[in-house]
């Protein structure tokens, strides 16, 4: 089989994100590198989903958009299913 374009790694992925921190209070403007097992989930007025990542320098919460996460990521950070048995499913 051919190969045409591969897809989302899950042991690769990573997003970058600037600590701006949330809210009203400012971030320390750290650039970081996340990979799955760093973010954290959450909710906000019961229904809203939320990922973020806590800053290691000044401990602010970062949220990182729906959209800098790809589904598959996502549906792994919400079951933290682990990575190597991805390809039982």
């Amino acid at each position: 089989m051919k190969v045409l374009e591969e897809g989302t790694s899950l042991k690769n992925w990573t997003v970058k994100v600037q600590c701006k921190g949330n809210f009203a209070v400012g971030g320390c403007n750290a650039l970081l590198e996340a990979n799955m097992n760093d973010i954290r989930r959450d909710y906000y007025n019961r229904n809203d989903e939320e990922f973020f990542v806590i800053c290691p320098i000044c401990k602010q919460q970062i949220t990182i958009p729906h959209n800098k996460i790809p589904a598959v990521i996502r549906d792994h950070i919400r079951d933290r299913r682990p990575i190597e048995k991805e390809h039982e499913m």
